[in-house]
């Protein structure tokens, strides 16, 4: 997920993901440079990072290619097979995940 001074909306959508009816192997916030820092914020109102979740923090501001380019890196680093890139402000539902899982199941196509 891609972050930018906006705490409050990344706080709703790591929620969001942890609802997911099919859990994300791993979520990686990507602090754009936000004011206060995403993970400050994360820890000022006790939200505790689980294993599977990291920030990482950008000094500033590179803009959003940028900032997606930096998490596409992270995923090929780490050898997954798909990423979902989100901004701080994508509000999922619960089936989200598992309903564009099932449908590249049916099709192959990652597009989805």
């Amino acid at each position: 997920m891609l972050a930018y001074n906006n705490n409050p909306a990344v706080l709703r959508t790591l929620f969001c993901l942890r609802d997911q009816s099919t859990a994300p192997s791993s979520v990686l916030v990507v602090d754009n440079g936000s004011d206060p820092p995403v993970a400050e914020y994360l820890k000022d109102n006790e939200f505790v990072l689980k294993d599977h979740e990291s920030v990482l923090r950008l000094e500033a501001n590179r803009g959003v290619g940028a900032g997606h380019n930096t998490a596409l890196r992270a995923a090929m680093d780490s050898d997954c097979e798909f990423a979902w890139l989100l901004e701080h402000d994508t509000f999922v539902l619960e089936n989200c995940l598992s309903a564009m899982l099932a449908r590249y199941q049916q099709t192959q196509d990652p597009s989805v």
